[in-house]
């Protein structure tokens, strides 16, 4: 066996994920329980344009003093409810020793630190670790304001910053809409809507619940929603006579909004608020003292929107309300959850202020 090859295996045997000899049951994904797994990994599932690439620094600076493994994933994953929590949490445990097997940090395992916790990043929604009868781990997580995120959101996709081919994709997708402000894309007719902001937007509500019912009405990818009032057994006969999939009912929305904030008190130990970053940190010190250091790394100022973007009218950012209508909700209980763990952590200090 190869030096890298053996390293691989000595770091998987540590973290749980892999077992020698029979009597230890195997799990339906294909890797071991054990203990270390949960005393190890934090799960950072980010959620997207809020502001937290600048913080993936600060966890870079703690790895490069050898304090955590911090790996990053690269693939965005797909934000759509996939139908099941099990596969989606052995999904994660796969990408987990996939990337560090094949990252330059691998070098650090002939060192045998195994007591240093590993910090795992990726856009994706959470995903419960009991459905492969594992512990699920500490998750941490940021969000924004969800009407200014869905703003930034649709200007990034054909400003940027990223990739050229990926906005000039995303122009050909809009065609004569393509540079429509927001108050202009939400005069047009939604049958005949190129510019985007059509379906369902409550991605932060969608990060959180997870992939499951009533998770899929929820987010991209989710079933489309009835009209109001309609109850289950009016969906039913309309899903029997139509030949498609139910829709999804407003008490299903509900449920989902439920379940996303029955996560975090679960299963988050912080979620904070951009553009708080400094103080999310802080707040990670204090909750979780295996990252100490977090705070005092300096965060780089994070990039805006390329050449920026007028700001949506009042009616807009009403009708923009209305379509992250959960997310409002959500971001409500975060700011008053996050503040309640500063003022305990920080008690001295002043109040926080999310305007």
């Amino acid at each position: 066996m190869s030096q890298p090859h053996r390293a691989v295996l000595c770091f998987l045997l540590a973290l749980g994920l892999i077992g020698l000899g029979a009597s230890r049951p195997q799990l339906p994904c294909g890797v071991y329980s054990g203990q270390a797994l949960a005393e190890r990994l934090i799960v950072f599932n980010r959620v997207p344009k809020v502001g937290s690439t600048a913080l993936l620094y600060a966890f870079a600076a703690l790895h490069k003093q050898h304090k955590i493994h911090f790996l990053h994933s690269t693939t965005f994953h797909d934000m759509s409810p996939s139908g099941s929590e099990k596969s989606s949490a052995c999904s994660l445990l796969g990408n987990v020793s996939s990337i560090y097997s094949r990252s330059r940090y691998r070098k650090d395992l002939s060192r045998r630190e195994w007591s240093r916790p590993l910090v795992f990043d990726q856009h994706t929604r959470f995903a419960s670790f009991h459905s492969a009868r594992l512990p699920t781990p500490p998750h941490i997580n940021i969000i924004r304001e969800p009407v200014h995120r869905l703003v930034s959101g649709y200007y990034y996709l054909i400003k940027g910053p990223r990739e050229p081919s990926l906005m000039a994709a995303e122009r050909r997708r809009r065609g004569d809409q393509a540079n429509y402000t927001i108050d202009e894309c939400l005069a047009v007719p939604l049958a005949e809507r190129r510019c985007g902001l059509r379906g369902d937007f409550n991605l932060l509500t969608a990060f959180f619940c997870g992939h499951e019912a009533p998770c899929d009405c929820v987010g991209p990818g989710s079933r489309p929603r009835a009209p109001p009032g309609q109850t289950f057994a009016e969906e039913q006969e309309w899903s029997e006579r139509t030949g498609k999939a139910p829709r999804c009912i407003d008490s299903e929305r509900t449920a989902a909004l439920a379940r996303a904030i029955a996560n975090i008190e679960q299963h988050y130990v912080v979620v904070g608020v951009s553009p708080l970053l400094h103080e999310f940190l802080s707040v990670i010190e204090c909750k979780l003292p295996r990252l100490q250091g977090l705070a005092s790394y300096p965060i780089p100022r994070a990039k805006t929107t390329a050449g920026g973007y007028e700001t949506p009218s009042p009616a807009a950012q009403a009708e923009l309300a209305r379509l992250v209508d959960l997310d409002v909700a959500l971001y409500e209980h975060v700011t008053a959850r996050f503040s309640k763990q500063y003022h305990q952590c920080f008690p001295s200090n002043p109040p926080l202020s999310f305007d």
